[in-house]
């Protein structure tokens, strides 16, 4: 009489290894480096696993992604360890308000009765409010 085909069900401990790890993600920092300096990257790395098939035959394959977030802050002269941010949503909020400070909210021209000059183009960036000018 034939024996009938095993069938494996779908479930996760077909996918555990003996030491039960699920699978891993190789991730190079010298490939992404220069694209995390002083800034946020999200990538994603394929998850490779194992899967065990009928005949306890263990087939490699993609299992998932891990997304990743990056953020290199390079060494800043005079600013001493403790004062650097320590989490990535302090790297964020400080660029954030960077970003604000650096933002050009009027620009213009200014003019003066007297002086050296009759106009100037101006722009106005609120960190409180300063001016300056392109001559």
């Amino acid at each position: 009489m034939p024996v009938a085909p095993t069938v494996l069900e779908e479930n996760l401990a077909r996918y555990l290894k003996p030491d039960g790890t699920l699978a891993r993600a190789f991730v190079s920092f010298k490939d992404i480096a220069s694209r995390c300096d002083t800034r946020l990257f999200e990538t994603g790395f394929p998850l490779i696993g194992q899967r065990i098939e009928s005949g306890s035959k263990v087939v490699s394959v993609e299992i998932g992604e891990l997304v990743l977030q990056f953020f290199r802050l390079p060494p800043l002269p005079g600013v001493p360890p403790s004062q650097l941010p320590q989490s990535l949503d302090e790297c964020h909020r400080g660029l954030r308000h960077v970003h604000w400070h650096k933002m050009t909210y009027f620009e213009g021209t200014l003019t003066q009765s007297g002086g050296d000059c009759s106009v100037r183009d101006v722009n106005v960036v609120l960190s409180p409010a300063r001016t300056y000018c392109d001559m």
